[in-house]
């Protein structure tokens, strides 16, 4: 379509321009472009004008390098450039540059005026590989690190980026069988009642224990499950694993003990009030045993949505909980509208209050604007004789932390509830 080499002759080419400059002692720059906005575009105004675009790229890119670069299509809207026969580093960073300024320059095609932007990354003959297959694999990982960073920039490959990305491909591919090998399991941290000093229930945390790859701290391997499109599987798995728990604690203890469990942004649509009344269901758990907690970034998203997916749910009979309070950029008029039962006020706030009398004047207020809403409170993070002392001369409901006990397995928090009932003033 575009008269461009396509990806088989571009390798051609490549390979031998490394001939040369292995014989020469020159350089080699392998320049990877992807277009920015271009997928949007394509599916708003149709295929036809796309493909008028990407000729108008492929225009600019060829008549902006010199005679003995190459420029190749290698599918979609991404283009390979090959610089051969180069004397310095310097000579890759200035036609990135050009290529940059080129894509950015408006296009009119038809009635319509386009605005695109580019990524790149470089890679470098010897520094960065020797081969054709290398060379354009750390240039694509350069790219990625681009748009990473933000788009409409170039990136040089780095070893660490290629490292990362090579860890991220790993996980994903694991991730994506972890659910049929049995990999993924929950752990239940205790959630003290401090009125009463006896547990009042717990919070489910997910944990991922691969063979080749260990344990993966949830924080690196939940953001990877969001953005390959396999946090809804994962999410329901953990949702109907949590609601088990809960129904196996209340028949072996016979107290009312409350599961708490985090949703991801990604789950807040329509199915998920569904998919809550489905697990209650089929282990015959009352709603009023299971807590979901809501990050005030996830409450920010689409707040309409939200806010209709989080009434639905009260009106269930479940129990709503925003988490890691002042940790986000949420509104104080959404949470009034939103209909939580109680707040959690992170950790970071309990970490210096002992020290700051500035902490210690903000956690206050926190709990008394709490109070003022009619919520219960919570506090993560408590870790010492003192944080309890303070939770509890703040007259706040719940406390979560060290002090009481690490997450623990299903088997070792049914022990703990046996053998640990009452905590001590």
């Amino acid at each position: 379509m575009t008269g461009l080499p396509n990806r088989l002759l571009a390798r051609d080419r490549l390979n031998g321009a490394l001939a040369r400059a292995g014989r020469d002692d020159t350089k080699v720059a392998v320049i990877m472009v992807d277009l920015d906005g271009f997928k949007k575009i394509n599916d708003t105004l149709g295929h036809a004008v796309g493909d008028s675009l990407l000729n108008v790229i492929a225009t600019r890119l060829k008549g902006g390098l010199r005679e003995a670069d190459s420029v190749a299509r290698l599918g979609g809207d991404e283009f390979l450039v090959v610089l051969p026969d180069l004397k310095q580093d310097l000579s890759a960073d200035i036609a990135g540059r050009k290529i940059l300024f080129a894509c950015a320059q408006p296009a009119t095609i038809g009635t319509h005026e386009l605005f695109l932007s580019a990524s790149l990354g470089i890679a470098l003959y010897p520094d960065d590989g020797d081969s054709p297959d290398i060379l354009i694999r750390n240039a694509e990982t350069a790219m990625y690190e681009a748009k990473r960073a933000g788009k409409n920039r170039m990136m040089p490959f780095r070893r660490e980026a290629g490292l990362r990305i090579v860890r991220h491909v790993a996980l994903e591919t694991g991730l994506r069988r972890a659910l049929d090998r049995n990999e993924l399991s929950l752990v239940y941290q205790p959630i003290m009642d401090l009125a009463t000093g006896a547990v009042a229930g717990a919070e489910a945390l997910l944990r991922w224990k691969n063979p080749e790859l260990g344990d993966v701290s949830p924080a690196e391997f939940i953001p990877i499950a969001e953005e390959a499109d396999l946090i809804q599987n994962i999410g329901d798995w953990v949702l109907k694993e949590s609601c088990r728990a809960a129904a196996e604690l209340r028949r072996r203890n016979g107290r009312p003990l409350f599961m708490s469990i985090n949703l991801s942004a990604l789950q807040m649509d329509r199915r998920i009030v569904d998919q809550i009344a489905e697990a209650l269901d089929t282990h015959s758990l009352p709603p009023d045993f299971l807590k979901v907690e809501v990050t005030e970034t996830l409450l920010m998203r689409d707040v309409p949505l939200t806010l209709e997916i989080m009434e639905s749910m009260r009106n269930l009979g479940v129990g709503l909980s925003l988490d890691d309070f002042g940790t986000g950029y949420s509104s104080l008029s959404y949470i009034k509208k939103s209909p939580f039962s109680m707040l959690k006020i992170d950790q970071i706030f309990i970490r210096g209050v002992l020290l700051d009398a500035r902490d210690r004047r903000l956690f206050s207020g926190i709990v008394a604007m709490a109070r003022s809403l009619g919520l219960d409170i919570a506090v993560e993070g408590i870790e010492t004789s003192e944080h309890l002392w303070l939770a509890r001369g703040e007259r706040c409901s719940y406390a979560q932390g060290y002090l009481f006990s690490p997450p623990m397995p299903f088997g070792s928090f049914v022990e703990f509830l046996d053998r640990k009932t009452v905590i001590s003033s």
